[in-house]
């Protein structure tokens, strides 16, 4: 392999592990270009009788889109944002994760002509990432949260008539 391809591939790899790699894993967040709400059902199964029906037949890698609201207000966006850096624990301050993962909400952002989503569980809580490169979404490590911010998200998903997956626990 010739000197200009091998920097070719590193360069492909850097560029490809780029997001990922950031000091803050909820960098694309802020400023973001396009910040979508979604309501989800937790668990990717054929809902219970009585369960919402999702509105498109969209998912989101595997679960059920219920509703989505695109949070445009400048306001808003700050106290998603503020109410989830507030709660996503890093290093040694990690909170331990349950195993389930039925996430309920998700944010989809896009920054820079990239696409990045949030899956929330705060049944588990844990906050996993995923982004769009080089034509398919790839899934990022998994962060631990507080769950706070469930209040923030199901206010702004209620405010925009978006029904939220009934077997949430906690505050609904």
């Amino acid at each position: 392999m010739g000197r200009g391809k091998r920097w070719g591939v590193f360069f492909a790899i850097g560029v490809f592990l780029l997001p990922g790699c950031s000091e803050d894993p909820l960098a694309e967040l802020k400023d973001a270009e396009e910040f979508t709400l979604y309501s989800i059902l937790g668990d990717p199964r054929p809902p219970p009788p009585g369960t919402p029906a999702p509105t498109s037949g969209e998912n989101l890698h595997g679960w059920p889109v219920i509703g989505k609201t695109n949070i445009s207000d400048p306001q808003k966006r700050k106290a998603i944002v503020n109410s989830l850096q507030s709660a996503v624990a890093t290093g040694k301050s990690r909170i331990p994760m349950a195993k389930c993962f039925d996430p309920r909400h998700a944010i989809r952002v896009k920054r820079y002509g990239m696409t990045v989503d949030y899956l929330i569980c705060f049944e588990c809580l844990r906050v996993r990432k995923y982004w769009f490169s080089w034509g398919a979404f790839t899934q990022g490590d998994d962060m631990s949260t507080k769950q706070a911010p469930q209040k923030t998200l199901n206010f702004y998903l209620k405010e925009a008539g978006i029904a939220l997956d009934p077997a949430m626990k906690g505050e609904i």
